[in-house]
């Protein structure tokens, strides 16, 4: 049996963190006229939440186990929001350049809504340390 971090595990921790990644840069490379008009109020920042927390998703198991960089697994909580929030960012920053799309900072806000939620979850879900590791 593998542990988590050593290669083999790619296909389990590392890989969908990238696919979901490549799946919101081609979602974002479509012109705005491949998407249907809603017209909810705040139906796009929803979108953009859940999309970039799964993103976070992927990205913290891609994170945690790990191995090549030990300080990046223990230290995946924080690294999951700037590497989501990065890329948001970036995605952002693509839109410029596609038809029809544009730049949203509010975008990008709900981008790290979305990450930072996941990891506020995930964080409040954890044990907290026994009193007897202290002593």
């Amino acid at each position: 049996m593998q542990t988590p971090g050593t290669f083999p595990s790619f296909p389990r921790y590392q890989l969908p963190a990238l696919v979901w990644a490549a799946v919101i840069f081609v979602l974002s490379s479509l012109p705005s006229t491949s998407f249907p008009d809603v017209e909810i109020f705040g139906i796009d920042k929803l979108v953009h939440f859940c999309i970039y927390m799964l993103l976070a998703v992927f990205a913290y198991r891609a994170l945690r186990y790990q191995s090549l960089w030990p300080y990046a697994s223990r230290h995946a909580l924080l690294l999951t929001v700037g590497a989501v929030a990065l890329y948001g960012a970036t995605d952002e920053f693509h839109q410029l350049f596609v038809p029809g799309r544009q730049a949203d900072v509010f975008d990008l806000m709900a981008d790290a809504a979305g990450a930072i939620a996941y990891v506020a979850f995930v964080w409040l879900k954890r044990e907290p340390p026994s009193r007897e590791s202290a002593d």
